[in-house]
């Protein structure tokens, strides 16, 4: 199945990740591998003399629906809805802490990719553990909002781009007065995952995006921040 490759082309070259570098890096691979249902591969997208940024591929063999069906019965990672207030509860967060507090540098997430038969998910971080902190709720999100990604005639996309980001006046603010790396990352977390995500179709030349909010395609353009 083919990937967005603008998604990847500026990224540098990763390696996969040598268990013995990461303390506890095994027994967190095989936990996901539990949860999920499916095989794990860990890189890391850190240049030399950075802080470990993982890159982390959930490889699914079954379709998308199959994962959605597992996850309402609570069963796909771990993770449950509440009936109470809709919202997800999963492992993934609490393994990932665990596999911190084992090692004395730090460690960040900067993408958890979910690779279906049909659909990839692609979920990148936003802001300082924005992934382990949010991760529960856009599997809540995926679940509830599954019959509203397919486009009509039933076309599923074959990507899902997790978030797209609105440019906040702040945002603009900080990058016109040269203002520091903190408050453009501040206000990029008044963004969440859970306003707008980028859905890629083999019958659309560009991008759709959905509003969460209003459970609706609409036409428009991906904005990326790199920070």
């Amino acid at each position: 199945m083919p990937s967005n490759l603008d998604n990847f082309k500026n990224q540098p070259k990763s390696v996969v990740v040598d268990e013995n570098d990461i303390v506890g890096l095994l027994a967190f691979k095989l936990e996901l591998e539990k949860l999920f249902f499916s095989d794990v591969l860990i890189r890391n997208k850190a240049l030399e003399g950075q802080p470990v940024q993982l890159l982390i591929e959930i490889l699914c063999n079954f379709d998308f629906l199959e994962g959605v069906t597992h996850l309402n019965q609570g069963l796909w990672g771990k993770s449950f809805i509440k009936q109470t207030d809709t919202r997800a509860c999963s492992n993934f967060g609490q393994r990932f802490g665990q596999l911190q507090t084992q090692n004395n540098f730090y460690i960040e997430i900067e993408e958890c990719c979910i690779i279906f038969n049909d659909c990839n998910i692609v979920i990148h971080k936003i802001y300082d553990q924005s992934i382990p902190e949010q991760f529960d709720e856009i599997l809540c999100n995926l679940a509830k909002h599954y019959n509203k990604l397919i486009k009509n005639m039933g076309e599923l996309p074959y990507e899902i781009f997790i978030p797209v980001l609105e440019e906040t006046n702040d945002t603009e603010a900080s990058e016109n007065n040269g203002d520091s790396l903190s408050q453009q990352r501040k206000a990029v977390r008044n963004n969440d995952y859970n306003k707008y995500w980028g859905l890629y179709f083999f019958s659309e030349d560009d991008a759709l995006i959905y509003d969460l909010n209003q459970s609706s395609l609409i036409s428009g353009n991906l904005y990326m921040l790199n920070l």
